[in-house]
């Protein structure tokens, strides 16, 4: 049974991935909004040109107006420019951060009762802005780390082991948009249950083909979109995207590494970075504690600092101008 109407703000390639992603999972109604002319109705019309060819019903709506996400109970934010866009980051990060003011105003005015997954980069700082112009409760708004650094974990973790990757749970903590600030909670990582501390690979020791797996990890992590000036390099960030979604749409409580706002979690408060979070129908249900060794809080609180450092860059920089539609 399809339920749920899910808005997604901004269509370019991650935006239609998650789109595909959402029909795919049984939602059922999507809107594409996107202020950009004509892209929105192309999405869409692809779309139904697809569902028609697969034989399926598909209910989307296309927009270039913000406040038709009115309504929906999830809006997804897609919308902003790809780090490789701009030569600098700087203006990256502004760029992105006064196109989420914009957005999360109209998301306040009209669709206050949603719950909004950002996917606009850095995630963390994004978020933020999303909830400060929106006025709304933090815990309707969460982020997805643009990094693919625990999804890359997984798969290496998985081929080091020769086990399913469906079995491979991998916990990170900490930072989003460079994986040298995330810190893996190999504590509390599993292969079927079993902590992964505790398993060694058949001609293996010690713990040093764990070190090698997350180096290169952290290696792959920051390769992909390297150079590339259109879209989006990863799918993993809108897959998870759809998975926050469909955990508050279901209330299916599921526990996500995602951007959140902490309220004296790990000892912080009013800065969002990526930590567990339980996801159900009042949003970020809770978010789970996890003691951390002191390797893991130097990371963490590396984490943190560098949040603070880039919402004070973005509120000292003016952006020469917005885009709150699509990303090439």
């Amino acid at each position: 049974m399809r339920t749920g109407v899910v808005a997604i703000v901004g269509v370019g390639h991650a935006g239609q991935l998650v789109a595909q992603l959402l029909h795919r999972s049984g939602v059922a109604g999507l809107r594409l909004i996107d202020t950009a002319t004509g892209v929105a109705e192309k999405r869409a019309a692809d779309m139904r040109r697809a569902a028609a060819v697969a034989g399926e019903a598909l209910d989307v709506v296309a927009s270039e107006d913000l406040a038709d996400i009115r309504g929906a109970d999830v809006v997804i934010v897609a919308a902003g420019l790809p780090p490789a866009s701009l030569s600098s980051s700087d203006d990256w990060m502004a760029m992105n951060a006064a196109a989420m003011t914009q957005i999360g105003r109209v998301i306040g005015d009209v669709a206050r009762d949603a719950f909004v997954v950002c996917l606009a980069g850095p995630a963390a700082i994004m978020t933020a802005r999303l909830q400060e112009a929106s006025g709304m409760a933090p815990q309707r708004i969460v982020g997805v780390p643009a990094s693919s650094f625990a999804a890359e974990l997984t798969l290496q973790f998985a081929r080091e082991l020769d086990v399913a990757v469906a079995d491979v749970r991998v916990n990170v903590i900490g930072g989003e948009f460079d994986a040298d600030d995330t810190a893996v909670l190999l504590r509390y990582s599993t292969v079927a249950g079993v902590p992964l501390l505790e398993i060694v690979p058949s001609g293996q020791s010690g713990r040093g083909w764990i070190e090698a797996v997350v180096a290169r990890a952290r290696k792959v992590a920051g390769e992909p979109g390297s150079g590339l000036k259109t879209g989006s390099a990863s799918s993993a960030p809108a897959a998870l995207a759809v998975i926050a979604a469909k955990s508050y749409l279901s209330d299916q409580k599921r526990v996500l590494t995602l951007a959140a706002r902490l309220d004296g979690d790990y000892g912080e408060r009013d800065v969002v970075v990526n930590a567990p979070v339980v996801i159900g129908r009042r949003g970020v249900e809770r978010i789970i504690g996890l003691s951390l060794d002191d390797a893991e809080r130097a990371t963490f609180a590396g984490a943190v600092a560098a949040f603070r450092r880039r919402m004070a860059l973005c509120a000292d920089i003016a952006p020469a101008s917005v885009q709150t539609g699509t990303a090439p």
